[in-house]
């Protein structure tokens, strides 16, 4: 299957609370890792859970996906997994 550029309008605005609160626990943990002194973990990129959210969100909805399945390739601590698997995708997260 080939790649594709996808125009994907999302919702901003609130997160639903269950989704709020893990966010917040995810980037508590993301601090965390940080300020741990994991400086030796190469690549380590953090993301904006809200935004991948909304992301997935919108795909979900309007059926851009050709499946339900969602795989995080380096997904560092899953919190993209799992905010896919709370939008019910059948979602992996792959880490070294």
């Amino acid at each position: 299957m080939a790649l594709v550029d996808l125009k994907v309008m999302t919702r901003e605005g609130r997160l639903p609370a269950d989704v709020d609160e893990f966010v917040e626990e995810a980037n508590a943990r993301v601090v965390d890792f940080i300020d741990n002194g994991n400086h030796s973990i190469t690549g380590f990129v953090p993301s904006d859970f809200d935004i991948v959210y909304h992301t997935l969100e919108a795909i979900a909805e309007n059926n851009i996906s050709p499946g339900n399945v969602f795989c995080e390739w380096g997904c560092g601590i899953g919190a993209i997994a799992m905010l896919a698997a709370m939008l019910e995708f059948q979602a992996y997260g792959i880490e070294i």
